[in-house]
């Protein structure tokens, strides 16, 4: 074997051992990104296999709407959805790290987005936001952060209008990955509506609908 091929073959051991124990450790350790690792998350290789554009359009930003982020990180999503909204949407943006929404809103303010973007600090699993006020709420590889997910899944139906969107996007790179079936069973549970899954297994967007029970 050649000594290139060999050291493709050990790196892609090496990432394959990494990614089985930090998702072992994940099943006992649920905490948020580090906000240390805020720019890492900004690589040229998300940006090409799952670009911001894209991902928002699996979901159905569209402009003047109003919308809703979870866990937005450093901004990765975020000025891109600040954009597809439009002069008459809002963007809305909440993380559990407050290194992470000042990160956010340095970004914001560098791209002259701060009239676009609101971003505090809170918990998903309790928004402070009054009933049905978004169009759609999204969150991307986030979920598996998230200690009480069915707190924050009926928060999130709160939140949302009538016929409005909750969309979730996970990557398999990820270690919280969590498998569409999954994702789909515990927002079906809450009293969502399955609408459509986007994508394929190594990144896949699910979209519900809120619909009266």
């Amino acid at each position: 074997m050649k000594p290139l091929a060999l050291l493709t073959y050990l790196l892609l051991a090496l990432l394959l051992y990494i990614l089985v124990l930090a998702r072992v450790l994940r099943r006992f350790f649920k905490m948020p990104c580090p906000h240390q690792a805020a720019y890492l998350i900004e690589n040229p290789v998300r940006k090409v296999f799952f670009g911001p554009e894209k991902i928002l359009k699996r979901a159905g930003v569209l402009p003047g709407m109003k919308v809703l982020e979870l866990g937005p990180g450093g901004g990765f999503l975020t000025v891109e959805a600040a954009k597809m909204v439009g002069e008459e949407g809002e963007v809305h943006c909440i993380d559990i790290q407050p290194e992470m929404i000042k990160i956010l809103m340095k970004k914001v303010k560098k791209m002259g987005l701060c009239e676009k973007v609101n971003a505090i600090v809170g918990d998903a699993a309790n928004l402070p936001y009054l009933s049905g006020s978004f169009d759609l709420v999204f969150m991307v590889a986030v979920l598996g952060e998230i200690f009480d997910q069915k707190g924050a899944i009926n928060e999130i139906r709160r939140v949302l209008r009538e016929g409005g969107i909750l969309s979730i996007t996970e990557i398999l790179l990820d270690p919280d990955y969590a498998l569409a079936r999954t994702v789909r069973r515990l927002c079906t549970e809450s009293g969502f509506e399955h609408l459509d899954t986007k994508g394929n297994v190594f990144c896949y967007t699910a979209n519900f609908i809120k619909k009266g029970f």
